[in-house]
């Protein structure tokens, strides 16, 4: 297919005029008198949103080299939200601001390759700067804050810490949206989405449910196909005062009939689920469960058949609750030693693993071992309301678990403009025109956050920018335009969103400064069988 290019100063300009159109579109939205963004959708009711992330991934331009500079500045968008959850819109601002800024000096006649290596420098550099201001949360109220700040609303923010107060950094919470109040449910327990093999096998069937109190787990990753074992272990928990929960891979159907009848026959429960998760991380699902309880895992690739089960393999909890599609163990009887060991190793794995998937299968492997849930149910007067609301919820959750996780620094963009104040006193023995020219693009570029939301709360950046100094913690109050000592006002960003954002915006920066060609496809070619087919449409494609 013929392609469409565009070089050097063209190419760099239309990346830049992409770049600046969705910077433009999500630049109203940051801080807590942000604005919102309607995006429409072919089939239903528009979205509201101030969510970075959200509105970049609802924007294409017609033109396709400009469409490329979208592109781009998405990525950062997404990598920062993969990273911190939280911060998008600030790194699309920064990216944009190094863009156009950089312009000027590459039309100068700047080479574009030396003015990225001194950018590269020069923002490890900010980003250590940026680090070094760090500080832990001290108190409950501290990390209300953060949530505050990052939902732009108190209520939200207020049970996003109050759930993470309970729960911690590892813990898990759910969003729900609904059309009552805002709040938040905590439930107990290793959980997760399986439910019983047979609806016959419930202890209350009003609610269909199962409960079972002082339980005994066989927990195995093969099918069950012999009903021999069962009886004996069934038996010994009626003697014993124990019911029974059996997890397998899958069961024969004699089995499952057989199960229900020894569930008839003894006076305390016997269910059966079949294993979460799928493949290899099946495994690792039974094995945690296997440690939360104290059993031991019936692994076939140790060649331990749950046929030769015996008492001393099961595990023990003090209660199970099962529904149809779901299952909460509660109060295992697991050594805590080794409990905390698997989830140091969980962590481990997590700090060394790239892959999104594997991530998130980690970080929920964590959140069963934690034991402990939550979910916050976002209220609304409809539904788009609902939604928009619940991406707050989300930024608030995710800006909360990295203050914890890491650490916070001073909010309001105060920490950006610290960087941009102690780069510019930082001698160098070799000034040369490009060190010159990326030292002046970045310390522009990290008083834009600034910029954005002076001009979001009807306040002149240039005086915002005035009342910030290296020695103090004074800054923009957003929210009220009043400039406040920002750690005492507890204006604060969780440092791993502020560093991801402008790591992301330096590294699509350097993409866009470095371009010299923009390649693309031509225009889609005029369908000659579109219209009304006379003649089947064959006249046109000079058939007779």
């Amino acid at each position: 297919m013929p392609k469409l290019l565009q070089f050097d100063q063209e190419a760099r300009r239309s990346l830049a005029y992409g770049v600046h159109i969705l910077a433009r579109a999500v630049r109203g939205t940051l801080g807590p008198k942000g604005r919102l963004v309607v995006l429409d959708r072919p089939i239903g009711k528009p979205v509201v949103s101030n969510d970075g992330i959200s509105i970049a991934n609802e924007i294409e331009l017609p033109d396709r080299f400009e469409n490329m500079g979208v592109q781009l500045i998405r990525e950062a968008a997404f990598q920062t939200n993969e990273m911190a959850g939280d911060g998008t819109t600030t790194s699309t601002i920064l990216a944009d601001a190094l863009i156009q800024h950089a312009q000027n000096a590459l039309d100068q006649g700047v080479n574009p390759v030396d003015l990225t290596a001194q950018l590269d420098i020069w923002g490890n550099q900010a980003l250590e700067m940026i680090l070094s201001q760090r500080f832990a949360l001290d108190d409950s109220s501290s990390l209300e804050a953060v949530a505050k700040i990052a939902a732009g609303n108190t209520t939200l923010g207020h049970l996003v810490a109050e759930a993470l107060e309970r729960l911690g950094a590892d813990g898990h919470i759910e969003i729900e949206t609904d059309f009552g109040q805002d709040r938040v449910l905590f439930e107990g327990g290793m959980q997760f989405d399986r439910g019983f093999i047979s609806h016959h096998l419930v202890t209350d069937p009003r609610s269909m449910v199962i409960e079972m109190d002082d339980a005994a787990l066989l927990i195995t990753d093969q099918k069950i196909d012999r009903p021999g074992v069962l009886d004996e272990l069934v038996d010994q928990a009626s003697q014993r005062g124990h019911s029974i929960l059996i997890i397998a891979e899958d069961f024969d159907p004699a089995i499952t009939s057989h199960i229900v009848s020894l569930n008839e026959r003894t006076p305390y429960p016997v269910a059966a689920i079949r294993a979460p998760e799928f493949g290899p991380w099946r495994k690792m699902a039974l094995e945690d469960l296997a440690i939360f309880t104290a059993a031991r895992f019936l692994a076939r690739d140790l060649s331990l058949s749950p046929d030769a089960a015996t008492w001393d393999d099961l595990g023990f909890a003090s209660h199970i609750r099962i529904t149809q599609d779901h299952t909460a163990i509660t109060d295992g009887h697991g050594s805590l030693e080794l409990i905390a060991g698997r989830k140091d190793a969980i962590r481990d794995q997590l700090a060394h693993t790239e892959q999104l998937f594997e991530k998130d299968k980690l970080s929920e492997r964590l959140t069963r071992l934690a034991g402990d849930t939550a979910t916050l149910y976002v209220s609304g007067l409809n539904t788009v309301e609902q939604k928009e609301r619940a991406q707050r919820a989300e930024d608030a959750i995710n800006a909360a678990k990295s203050a914890l996780k890491e650490g916070v620094v001073l909010g309001g963009g105060v920490s950006y403009v610290h960087a941009a104040m102690a780069l510019r006193n930082v001698t160098e023995h070799r000034n040369t025109e490009s060190q010159r020219l990326a030292r002046n693009i970045l310390c522009q570029a990290l008083e834009e956050p600034l910029r954005a939301l002076a001009e979001n709360s009807g306040v002149s950046p240039d005086e915002a920018l005035e009342h910030i100094s290296l020695s103090s913690s004074l800054g923009l109050n957003a929210l009220n335009g009043q400039y406040e000592n920002l750690r005492e006002s507890r204006i604060l960003d969780s440092v791993t969103s502020v560093v991801q954002a402008l790591s992301n915006a330096l590294a699509v920066a350097k993409m866009v400064i470095n371009t010299t060609v923009l390649v693309t496809d031509t225009l889609d070619a005029v369908d000659s069988t579109e219209g009304p087919a006379r003649g089947g449409g064959g006249e046109k494609l000079g058939l007779t």
